[in-house]
């Protein structure tokens, strides 16, 4: 435990940066909600590799004008909040997910924010 304290202590300019950095960001993350602006393009983009109304899902996202990465992580961060809402009965089905965006897509949006 003193190990700990004495880690924490010695890094402590190192956390209150971070701290603040971290306050930073999440103060405005609901911002004109639910809007989206051009900030929404990996979240678009992994949104469309969903395939709606297809079979399977499409990971090329078809657009190389953006770095491909985020949308990756865009679409782990959908998956993730999919299987958490299909285990605790939010989601019945693929269609009741996508059918929540277009209902309310307030969630969907600030988990994207929270990936980028």
């Amino acid at each position: 435990m003193k190990k700990i304290i004495h880690t924490l202590s010695q890094h402590k300019f190192f956390l209150i940066i971070l701290a603040l950095g971290i306050g930073l960001r999440l103060w405005n993350i609901g911002w004109s909600l639910p809007d989206l602006f051009e900030e929404a393009t990996p979240f678009q983009k992994a949104w469309n590799m969903w395939n709606w109304g297809k079979e399977g899902v499409d990971f090329n996202p078809h657009f190389f004008n953006y770095p491909a990465l985020t949308f990756y992580l865009q679409f782990a961060a959908q998956a993730i909040h999919y299987g958490i809402g299909h285990l605790t009965g939010t989601y019945e089905n693929l269609g009741a997910f996508q059918q929540g965006f277009g209902t309310n897509p307030t969630a969907y949006i600030v988990i994207a924010r929270l990936v980028t």
